[in-house]
């Protein structure tokens, strides 16, 4: 059974960790993509703290999606771009084949990219 902390606090490498196990981008158009984070084995309340913290840190819209029995969080262009210029510069190159999705340049024009940079070494020495 997974379970939330209450006192969790998003930083880039809780949302790369996530985003490498379970997220997605999906291309809904040329210049629009959705970001979407599988949450199915949590439960509604679970989602809508979710959605509270990633509103909070991104300052954009998530949103919950049922899907049968259980639910998954997506977020559209603006609110995936933040996500993603979060965590792109601790992106490992192992997981290419989901970073080559946001590569596209068309996706970042009028977005601007920071101010979230920081290393992955950052995150490993002061959580070790």
């Amino acid at each position: 059974i997974k379970t939330i902390p209450n006192d969790l606090e998003l930083n880039p490498m809780i949302c790369l960790i996530w985003f490498c196990d379970d997220g997605s981008i999906i291309y809904r158009s040329k210049k629009a993509i959705e970001l979407k984070l599988s949450t199915h084995g949590f439960s509604l309340k679970e989602n809508q703290f979710l959605v509270k913290l990633l509103t909070k840190k991104f300052k954009e819209k998530f949103r919950i999606i049922p899907d049968g029995n259980h639910h998954y969080i997506v977020g559209s262009t603006k609110a995936a771009l933040k996500f993603i210029n979060f965590i792109d510069n601790i992106f490992p190159p192992c997981m290419a084949r989901k970073s080559d999705k946001w590569k596209s340049k068309p996706l970042w024009d009028g977005i601007s990219r920071g101010p979230y940079k920081c290393s992955i070494l950052e995150h490993t020495k002061n959580e070790v």
